[in-house]
């Protein structure tokens, strides 16, 4: 969905060349916000597996993410994840971001974690802070979480070639490359 739509659900099912939405599901939790507002507040990275007719999504602001099924939106799960590297942070700070890239795989979906606020991720180009990539399957069940060696801004997956290529705003003339089987190593 977007901050234009009189509605309180979140995402609205398109179809290519029909001026209509399919439907609209996944009601936004209560609050006081409303138009761009409740679609900041809310806002949210999300990844689509069409083979096994799952979408996920994964809010920026908080520590959770959705899993839906692609025909009419059903709710499938509702993750609230418990880090306890992150359970004593203080998330009155409205600039405080948890997830926001996503990739996703028939197997796996990838985020980057970047658990600090925009300040850390986007400001201080002298930081030694370092960002995370979280992978889970489709059940909502996680996989594994490792520590990248710097701060990543964004990343995609070859599951073919068993890499990961990741950049960041601090070096924007390099592509980080990282080996996948480090990471779905058990």
């Amino acid at each position: 969905g977007t901050s234009f739509e009189e509605t309180d659900y979140e995402y609205v099912a398109l179809k290519p060349d029909m001026d209509l939405p399919l439907y609209f599901f996944g009601k936004y939790p209560d609050t006081d916000l409303e138009s761009v507002g409740r679609y900041s507040e809310f806002s949210k990275s999300s990844v689509c597996n069409e083979e096994i007719e799952k979408f996920a999504t994964f809010y920026s602001k908080y520590n959770r993410f959705k899993i839906y099924s692609t025909d009419q939106g059903e709710l499938l799960r509702d993750v609230r994840i418990t880090d306890e590297s992150i359970s004593n942070i203080d998330r009155d700070n409205a600039d405080y971001l948890y997830r926001t890239a996503t990739w996703a795989s028939p197997n796996y979906i990838y985020t980057l974690g970047y658990n600090g606020t925009r300040d850390d991720i986007f400001e201080n180009m002298d930081t030694d802070y370092q960002t995370i990539l979280e992978v889970w399957d489709w059940k909502g069940n996680l996989v594994n979480r490792v520590k990248f060696d710097r701060l990543i801004h964004n990343f995609t997956v070859s599951e073919k070639h068993r890499k990961i290529y990741a950049f960041s705003y601090l070096h924007e003339d390099k592509l980080f490359e990282y080996n996948l089987d480090d990471v779905l190593k058990d």
